[in-house]
């Protein structure tokens, strides 16, 4: 192994160290090393290859395919560039994680076929990858067999295993929409695909996705449709954010899971069309926005937490919240509510805050 992450190293990242043909860790992360990667035709036994934060550039080399122990890549916030080739990166079959994250990539996304087998976390957010994301997810798992049973309604669903658990494809070009398929990553504790092109309704499968214990992150795209019910099967969820689509109806009020053992946490709607009348476990939460949603009805006042939503202006409102943090109004403008020393009320301006 060699370790040198952390420190003050500078100048250009040595071709020799990847002449040490027993290597099996390299960590220069968070160094002052620049330069491209090298040749790795002769490292075949490297495990782990953390090159995250450093100031490398140039593309992904060929030789790559040849780590075939490789268990770790991190090459994440760098400015390497090019495409993703799928005989690279679809020719690990030992690799668990896999981070690229704030790079210059561009090109489709790979499809990881050969690699999916034991692939855990998935980080590509903040490139320029384009693609759509149906074909991306469906070459992670591998289908067993076709049960005959039903689950929400359809049939003969094909089931398939996978080990993953994060999926990142944020701050992208990616297109397409979310596939039915989705349950096939059952495993997942995080997806967040969020600042995308993607299109078209939450799919009711996404209620298989069981083991989401943190987050689940779609804002920023073009989703229509309502927000499924099945939803609220995400018992373990912390963190749902839809804001920024076009979705439809109203907040299914069982989003708010066990009064008494709630876990969702931060709900964040802003900037969709629901209408309807606002649960009432939105008051319990400790972050939730809702504004830029002109037809919710209801009255608010939560106990506890941050809550935005449209309850300022001079124009109608629906929504009575004299206790929120944030007030909004039809221009987009929200103010933080205070009392002045007479005893009336007064507001200021403010930006609106993302947690």
């Amino acid at each position: 192994s060699l370790i040198l992450g952390r420190n003050e190293l500078v100048g250009t990242l040595p071709s020799t160290l990847i002449n040490a043909t027993k290597l099996e860790v390299l960590d220069l992360s968070h160094t002052g090393l620049t330069g491209s990667l090298p040749d790795f035709s002769i490292t075949a036994s490297l495990t782990s290859l953390d090159l995250q934060w450093m100031s490398l550039t140039g593309t992904l080399p060929i030789t790559i395919s040849y780590l075939v122990g490789l268990e770790k890549l991190n090459l994440m916030h760098n400015k390497i560039n090019g495409t993703l080739n799928n005989g690279i990166l679809g020719s690990l079959p030992n690799l668990m994680y896999l981070n690229l994250e704030q790079n210059e990539f561009e090109g489709e996304l790979p499809l990881l076929v050969s690699s999916s087998s034991k692939l855990e976390k998935i980080y590509l957010s903040s490139n320029r990858l384009s693609g759509n994301l149906t074909s991306f997810i469906e070459s992670l798992v591998t289908v067993d067999y076709t049960p005959p049973s039903s689950f929400f309604g359809t049939t003969s669903l094909a089931t398939a295993k996978s080990p993953l658990k994060s999926l990142w494809l944020n701050s992208n070009g990616i297109t397409g929409s979310i596939p039915e398929s989705i349950f096939h990553l059952s495993g997942l504790n995080q997806f967040h695909i969020a600042g995308n092109q993607i299109s078209g309704t939450i799919p009711t499968t996404i209620g298989i996705l069981s083991n989401l214990d943190y987050s689940l992150d779609f804002k920023n795209n073009r989703l229509t449709g309502t927000i499924p019910l099945e939803l609220s099967h995400l018992t373990k969820i912390e963190w749902i954010d839809l804001s920024q689509n076009q979705l439809m109806g109203e907040i299914p009020a069982e989003l708010g899971g066990d009064v008494h053992e709630p876990t969702l946490k931060t709900l964040i709607l802003r900037w969709n069309r629901l209408e309807g009348s606002v649960p009432h476990f939105i008051q319990h939460l400790e972050y939730v926005a809702i504004q830029g949603n002109a037809n919710l009805t209801g009255s608010l006042c939560p106990a506890m937490g941050h809550i935005e939503a449209d309850c300022g202006g001079s124009d109608a409102r629906n929504l009575d919240c004299p206790c929120c943090s944030l007030c909004c109004d039809a221009d987009g403008n929200c103010y933080k509510p205070q009392t002045s020393t007479t005893g009336g009320a007064t507001a200021t301006i403010v930006d609106t805050p993302t947690p």
